[in-house]
């Protein structure tokens, strides 16, 4: 599984290398959901053309630590229940003008549901387990607008965290 991943990931940046540009850049973006979501994301760009693979995790109220089963001396007191998701994240786009760019991204991740329960010996004074967990596939859209050559604000929606904004941080590179 390992070298089915390792050659994805050559392949993408052989792929990406050969575009021709006179200006090359690599970004490292962040971002925020409308669903309490944190964004991580790294992209290549160029003078037409944006390719990004990111991460996307919602924040949680889960308590103290994940166990994979509930001991017979554990606590036993539930203490709520919620859900949270993570995605993966890949997206292409182009730039329409100058400075704006359009990209669409496509998301594949998971959403678990879990249940809090409490049990002082535990940091956070208790623990979660996750009762289900479910496979989630989402699209979204995405516009940027370059506000120097270093520093890109983004805004867009996606299927799974609605309404995402943030900032990308680009090192450029000359050919």
């Amino acid at each position: 599984m390992r070298k089915i991943y390792i050659t994805f990931f050559l392949t993408l940046i052989l792929t990406l290398s050969g575009t021709s540009a006179f200006s090359q850049n690599l970004g490292l973006g962040v971002g925020f959901s409308s669903e309490k979501a944190a964004l991580l994301e790294f992209s290549f760009k160029n003078k037409l053309q944006i390719y990004s693979l990111g991460f996307s995790y919602q924040f949680t109220d889960t308590r103290g630590k994940l166990v994979s089963e509930q001991k017979s001396n554990y606590g036993r007191t539930k203490d709520g229940t919620g859900t949270f998701f993570w995605t993966i994240d890949a997206g292409a786009g182009y730039y329409l003008t100058q400075k704006f760019s359009l990209k669409a991204e496509i998301s594949v991740g998971a959403t678990n549901d879990y249940t809090n329960y409490i049990d002082h010996r535990f940091n956070g004074d208790g623990y979660h387990i996750i009762d289900k967990s479910k496979i989630i596939a989402g699209i979204g859209g995405l516009a940027g607008y370059d506000l120097s050559q270093s520093v890109t604000a983004f805004a867009g929606y996606n299927s799974i965290r609605n309404i995402t904004f943030g900032i990308q941080f680009n090192f450029s590179s000359t050919n």
